[in-house]
């Protein structure tokens, strides 16, 4: 059990977690770094369902309290987890305000991110569209790409600002 702990340390570390490795130690009786590590895992897996249920057994302490609100976050429980993820930075302040819909929130923090940022431009894209200011939207999209053309592949696929490409390529 310690060196498969070991090894999902190094792994995400690496950005490469295995979300199968810790699963049979992990549980009840399991010390607490194989249940965070496997926790970890498992979100970095895109499996945050399993993870929180894997949560249930990691305690509520400040050492902890991060996982438990990302975990959260990701099973829905917005609210819940604002107040922790949102100290984290202003880009995570702002994903959280548009993942409850308070988008005129949202906008207030994006405004306040390095304007020199590509992801700046794509979360006021994001605030814009929301807020119906479909030019606004689309011009802050377009900054975005050019400073950091691999978005454009990202927003072809996100439903907040795809509508702007589509109306734009249909032109």
């Amino acid at each position: 059990m310690l060196a498969a702990n070991d090894l999902q340390v190094m792994l995400i570390e690496r950005d490469s977690a295995d979300a199968n490795l810790l699963g049979k130690f992990a549980g009840e009786k399991a010390p607490l770094e194989v249940n965070m590590n496997h926790a970890i895992a498992l979100v970095m897996n895109g499996k945050a369902t399993a993870a929180d249920s894997v949560i249930a057994y990691i305690p509520e302490q400040e050492n902890t309290r991060l996982l438990r609100a990302v975990c959260n976050a990701l099973n829905g429980h917005y609210k819940e987890s604002y107040a922790t993820i949102a100290e984290t930075g202003l880009q995570n302040q702002a994903a959280m305000l548009l993942a409850m819909k308070k988008n005129q929130d949202a906008l207030k923090v994006v405004e306040q991110l390095p304007k020199d940022e590509a992801l700046t431009h794509y979360l006021l894209a994001i605030c814009y569209n929301r807020l119906e200011k479909p030019l606004e939207a689309y011009e802050a999209l377009k900054r975005a790409f050019k400073k950091d053309p691999s978005l454009e592949k990202i927003a072809r696929l996100d439903g907040d600002v795809n509508s702007l490409i589509l109306d734009k390529e249909k032109k």
